[in-house]
């Protein structure tokens, strides 16, 4: 095993990848298909789901760099433009979107927004948009909006702050344990993951009626205290 991991982690970074990332690979085998693919559609394409990210995907990779807590805003801007290869003008137009939506945001915030889009939520939006369009089966997308207190509150809700709440252990995590609220949030994460799994509907007690995915009118669960399904959930960061 040991020499099969050196190995492996000498392939990745080889083609620029960070050594110890495991992901599922398609070996045709197993996995035989990509997901979301035609192939894997006509597999499990009858199978509804939930689709969700966090508020800040990002903030705990992103905050393992103490600077970036601090970081200014022409920087956030230069960073951006060399990471899209976009001009500088592009840049803060890209920046002034994710202000239309919450106008107080930092620089740390505007960061943790482009990066957490760029990383997992346009990724997902793309996955549930096709698994939708497909019509074989119910998606539902969901955002776990609640912001974590602990640790000063700069985390908020990063990557990873959904699964306690989703097995109720939440005192396992310094995020989440004796937090305010986050009874209440785990109750209906809990409550619409149950439901999926029993009959392959969200609906529940703990929250408002949830409605499939569609790409017109974008209907996005927002899970907080009180949870509410959004429209088009922040219309500016998307476009």
């Amino acid at each position: 095993p040991d020499r099969l991991r050196a190995a492996y982690d000498a392939a990745l970074v080889a083609h620029g990848m960070p050594a110890g990332d495991f992901r599922p690979v398609v070996d045709c085998r197993i996995i035989p298909h990509a997901p979301l693919t035609a192939g894997a559609l006509a597999i499990g394409g009858h199978v509804p789901g939930i689709m969700s990210v966090t508020a800040t995907e990002a903030s705990a990779w992103l905050g393992a760099d103490a600077r970036n807590l601090t970081v200014p805003l022409a920087q956030v801007q230069t960073r951006v433009a060399a990471h899209f290869g976009i001009s500088e003008h592009d840049a803060a137009q890209v920046l002034a979107a994710y202000r239309e939506d919450s106008p107080a945001r930092s620089p740390w915030d505007l960061l943790v927004a482009v990066t957490s889009d760029a990383l997992v939520r346009i990724p997902q939006r793309r996955a549930i948009e096709i698994k939708a369009a497909a019509g074989l089966a119910p998606v539902y997308a969901c955002e776990f909006a609640w912001l974590s207190p602990n640790r000063g509150g700069h985390w908020g809700a990063p990557h990873g702050i959904d699964v306690p709440c989703a097995f109720a252990t939440m005192d396992a995590n310094d995020l989440t344990r004796e937090a305010p609220g986050i009874q209440e949030v785990s109750l209906a994460q809990m409550s619409a993951f149950v439901a999926m799994a029993h009959d392959g509907d969200t609906g529940n007690r703990a929250m408002p009626g949830w409605t499939p995915f569609n790409t017109a009118e974008r209907p996005t669960m927002v899970i907080n205290r009180t949870c509410a399904l959004v429209a088009d959930y922040r219309p500016g960061d998307r476009r």
